[in-house]
């Protein structure tokens, strides 16, 4: 996993196009300007802007996937997100290709997201996205990106 502020986008340069330029859009600012919704990018990259109330730790599992990192990012308000080590959490099933998840119960490490941070989540990082973050309240707008692994 990498955590990490906007600015400093251009040290993973070298982890690949896609997660490169998944990183360019939202340091320009243009994943802001995104309308709400699903946006194909071309060349299997996505971007999911998404507006929502962070909901209680214990009403969302842990997901990883399979297909896609996951660059996940806060653009307004403020949420945390349970990171553990898939392989220290507890399977609820198995893999959903539709999906491209696999859900967890489990317990893992608190990160905050804010504005101007990102995380980067590969197959192996297990993530409960989407939960309260004491001092903050009401409404989240966040994109993630879904970067191609292939």
């Amino acid at each position: 996993m990498i955590h990490d502020r906007v600015e400093g986008f251009r040290f993973y340069g070298g982890l690949g196009r896609g997660l490169f330029r998944a990183l360019s859009l939202l340091a320009s600012g243009e994943a802001a300007a995104f309308p709400e919704g699903r946006h194909d990018l071309g060349e299997g990259l996505l971007a999911i802007l998404s507006r929502y109330v962070p909901r209680e730790a214990d009403a969302e599992p842990y997901e990883t996937h399979r297909r896609y990192l996951d660059v996940q990012a806060v653009l307004a308000g403020g949420e945390r997100m349970g990171y553990a080590p898939a392989s220290s959490l507890t399977p609820l099933g198995p893999y959903d290709e539709g999906e491209d998840c696999v859900l967890y119960r489990g317990e893992g490490a608190w990160l905050p997201l804010l504005p101007g941070w990102f995380a980067v989540l590969g197959v192996q990082d297990a993530h409960q996205p989407g939960v309260c973050l004491p001092g903050f309240g009401g409404e989240v707008c966040k994109v993630v990106f879904k970067v191609p692994l292939t």
